[in-house]
């Protein structure tokens, strides 16, 4: 989420609302109604303006992704590490 801490930190709400647009649709499909409420929220203050309650929203969007950190890890494959994400390598192949 470093676009959403980086809009806050700039004073620049557009990415902020998009990013956590994106978000929202993604913890949705995973069924994970608090945090998406959270990013709901926060998606809402950006759009509206509101710096001080889209920072608030924030706060309580990292305190769900934290709460639902485990149950992510616990989907990853066992050797799935974050240095591989976005590698092509570690991407199964089609055929």
């Amino acid at each position: 989420m470093p676009a959403i801490d980086e809009g806050l930190a700039a004073d620049d709400l557009d990415p902020v609302m998009r990013t956590s647009h994106r978000l929202k649709g993604s913890l949705g499909m995973l069924a994970a109604h608090s945090a998406e409420t959270a990013a709901k929220k926060l998606e809402h203050h950006a759009g509206s303006g509101k710096m001080e309650q889209a920072r608030d929203s924030r706060a309580a969007l990292r305190a769900e992704m934290e709460r639902l950190r485990p149950a992510l890890t616990a989907l990853a494959p066992r050797d799935f590490s974050r240095s591989e994400w976005g590698s092509r390598a570690s991407t199964p192949s089609v055929q």
